[in-house]
């Protein structure tokens, strides 16, 4: 039995071999290449297609390299304003931190390293969090005694002072004896 095929799938068919064969396919299409990573050595950084060698911590690069595995134009940061605290590729250096109202300096910041600030007196800052702001240190109750002081990382730690248990043996401070 011979069956008769249908003249409408034949057209469709017929159209997308058409369209598809019409339809440019550049072999050397540039946006779909998979773009293969630069692989520069551990002391460059890779630019426009080039290895280009890192600055030294306290510059950053003003101009980039112009032939591969060379050192562009490396400039100084600003002290007391910015900084780098290692060899990079930088176009700029960072910038300095500047301490808030309620911390104090403890390092300035040098070309090569960020300032330091930590909490004033009175105040803290868990070295666990970021500190944003500074926390009042606590005072202990009357009732209580201090077991540590406040420091800039770290709260008071007050205890409890118990009256002298009357059971114990009482220890002439003087002597030692009881």
């Amino acid at each position: 039995m011979l069956r008769t095929l249908h003249p409408l799938p034949l057209l469709t068919l017929s159209v997308v071999i058409q369209f598809l064969a019409a339809s440019p396919v550049p072999s050397d299409d540039v946006h779909n290449r998979t773009v293969r990573q630069q692989e520069c050595y551990e002391d460059e950084y890779p630019h426009e297609g080039k290895c280009c060698r890192t600055c030294a911590a306290g510059t950053f690069v003003f101009a980039h390299c112009t032939m591969n595995h060379l050192r562009g134009v490396c400039n100084p940061c600003t002290p007391g304003v910015s900084y780098t605290a290692a060899p990079n590729g930088l176009e700029s250096c960072l910038n300095c931190q500047v301490c808030k109202d309620d911390k104090v300096t403890v390092r300035s910041c040098t070309t090569t390293s960020d300032a330091l600030c930590q909490c004033k007196p009175g105040y803290y800052c868990s070295p666990d969090e970021p500190c944003e702001v500074c926390n009042r240190c606590s005072r202990c109750r009357k009732d209580q005694r201090i077991k540590a002081m406040c420091t800039p990382t770290t709260n008071t730690v007050c205890e409890d002072t118990s009256p002298p248990d009357p059971t114990s043996p009482k220890t002439d401070l003087k002597d030692g004896h009881t």
